[in-house]
């Protein structure tokens, strides 16, 4: 080892290093590091050690852009796992250069994933692999009451929308389902030269494609978000998209939304409340 350094796009979740290493060869290669043991506690975030299993049996098995696998290590203590992986040097995080063109790019890459992972779960199960379920989806709701216990006097309309949730999360069960990246957003996404790559896949799943669509649109202008649901479609399904296509989106955008408020109590704000009413008021659902 000939240097380390901290990697000053780290989040809260997982320390990370940026570490450069002598080869055999005689190169110098400079690998990203990202430790687990320190996980981010989260309900829907399973930590660094699956995430590894992530790369090893899904992404190292397919032919799309993501940070080269170069292995794991484990130390004295199993959930002391290290990822490494290729250092993506050059690169922008999508939300720090939002164009419409790599808005669009990073949808099309979406579209050919989702087709490429859905024929791959049709193969046979993934054993270690986690799968949005109706439990799943059900847990969002009942901690954003929860945590919005204080509040809820002043949103008498969220109590009917968790008890009808159920019922509407229905469409994220339909066929078919993809391994899904479950935090799809700019900061998660490396541009370079209109190609993205994508890290951090820690709530990957299977689940339907739609929820990555609706993370990866959200807040955007409608003609941009109208763009990429066309892209995506004409990506993912080449013939002809099929018809429960728009009511999957609807349900993905509102387990959006549950999804944020329900994660920390700290995170459960009252702009988060008002943008799930502005949506479920748009879809008629209260």
């Amino acid at each position: 080892m000939l240097a380390r350094n901290p990697n000053l796009r780290s989040g809260r979740r997982s320390p990370s290093e940026i570490v450069t290493v002598h080869m055999k060869d005689g190169s110098r290669r400079r690998l990203f590091c990202k430790y687990g043991g320190y996980d981010w506690h989260s309900y829907g975030l399973w930590g660094v050690a699956y995430e590894v299993e992530v790369y090893r049996q899904v992404l190292a098995t397919l032919d799309t852009t993501t940070a080269k696998f170069y292995g794991a290590y484990t130390a004295a203590a199993p959930d002391k796992i290290w990822l490494i992986l290729e250092y993506l040097e050059d690169y922008e995080q999508l939300k720090n250069a939002p164009q419409p063109g790599a808005m669009i790019e990073t949808v099309r890459w979406l579209g050919r994933f989702h087709a490429a992972t859905e024929e791959l779960l049709s193969k046979g199960a993934i054993p270690f692999l986690k799968i949005y379920d109706v439990a799943y989806y059900r847990e969002w709701a009942k901690r954003t009451l929860e945590f919005a216990a204080s509040q809820r006097r002043s949103f008498p309309w969220l109590p009917p929308l968790c008890r009808k949730w159920e019922e509407l999360a229905e469409a994220l069960l339909l066929p078919p389902a993809s391994i899904i990246h479950g935090d799809f957003y700019g900061s998660n996404i490396l541009m370079s030269s209109d190609v993205p790559f994508v890290v951090d896949w820690e709530s990957a799943a299977a689940a339907v494609g739609e929820i990555d669509l609706a993370f990866h649109t959200e807040g955007w202008p409608e003609e941009i978000v109208k763009l990429c649901e066309a892209e995506y479609q004409k990506t993912r399904w080449p013939e002809n998209p099929p018809p429960e296509f728009s009511r999957r989106l609807q349900a993905g955008r509102l387990y959006q939304h549950f999804r944020w408020l329900g994660d920390h109590p700290e995170w459960t704000s009252t702009q988060g409340f008002q943008q799930l009413r502005v949506l479920a008021v748009g879809l008629g659902v209260i």
